[in-house]
């Protein structure tokens, strides 16, 4: 048995994507389902068709097609709800709690930093907007995911969806200073080989070919299947980068809330959705 905590009500559990699950999310809570999918699992939110369990320690525990209940997490794979940087380097969440009243989840990491991300979920999609971090001047940057997916077919790195042969999953920034991808280099752009200018297909080698520069992998493939990933920089200060062939340019400050406010939206439908 498996407590609802957001109506104190017991359900019994249960394969994710039964008729039970869907009614109570309806009728006692539009966010959540009580733990019921494994032992370690705090809460499960509903993105469109997608059922996402979050774990004890601020991980996702399953990526679930509520509709048939096939779960598109790969086995192994590391998929932190929220990766903080700082100085000392990357920091995955540690402890998770829920607190229904406020839709709000309060994340625990090394260091004593903390999270606080703020969950709303509409008909197609569920939204996450970080709320608050404990020392804001010391996190350089909050990082959604990566969220692995056993999904491999089709994969939009720009667009940030990923589609199998029935079902896809996606992830989309709210807002300009969340950003698609991953916070490869420090001027937020990833260096792409330009191999199909010269117009001569007979030649792909990287060899005398000009690099471009855009910003790609929302969505990525990887070798389990994918992965779905944004960031959002802290740029409160002056910033020495790499950038244009120089080795230090000048980033100024831009005062645009830091790490806060950073959000996202995910989703799962049918892959015709």
């Amino acid at each position: 048995m498996c407590r609802d905590p957001s109506g104190g009500k017991f359900v019994k559990s249960d394969r994710p994507g039964r008729w039970w699950a869907r009614l109570i999310i309806l009728a006692a809570s539009p966010l959540l389902l009580a733990g019921c999918l494994r032992d370690d699992t705090l809460l499960t939110l509903q993105a469109g068709s997608l059922e996402i369990g979050i774990t004890r320690k601020g991980h996702i525990g399953s990526l679930v097609d509520a509709s048939v209940g096939q779960d598109y997490l790969p086995d192994g794979v590391k998929a932190p709800l929220l990766t903080l940087r700082t100085e000392s380097g990357d920091h995955l969440p540690k402890s998770a709690e829920f607190n229904a009243a406020g839709s709000t989840l309060f994340l625990s990491y090394e260091e004593g930093l903390t999270a606080t991300i703020r969950l709303h979920t509409r008909a197609t999609h569920l939204t996450m907007e970080l709320e608050a971090v404990s020392g804001p001047d010391r996190v350089e940057l909050a990082i959604w995911g990566p969220y692995p997916t056993t999904i491999r077919e089709t994969i939009g790195e720009t667009v940030g969806v990923v589609r199998g042969d029935g079902f896809a999953i996606g992830l989309q920034a709210l807002n300009p200073k969340t950003l698609g991808g991953f916070p490869w280099n420090e001027n937020d752009a990833m260096p792409q080989l330009d191999i199909f200018e010269s117009g001569d297909y007979s030649d792909l080698s990287e060899e005398g070919k000009r690099y471009v520069l855009y910003r790609v992998e929302a969505a990525k493939p990887d070798s389990f299947g994918s992965t779905l990933q944004a960031y959002t920089r802290n740029r409160d200060h002056e910033r020495i980068i790499p950038n244009w062939g120089h080795q230090r340019y000048s980033a100024p400050p831009f005062q645009d809330g830091g790490v806060v406010g950073s959000a996202i939206a995910l989703f799962g439908c049918p892959r015709d959705e």
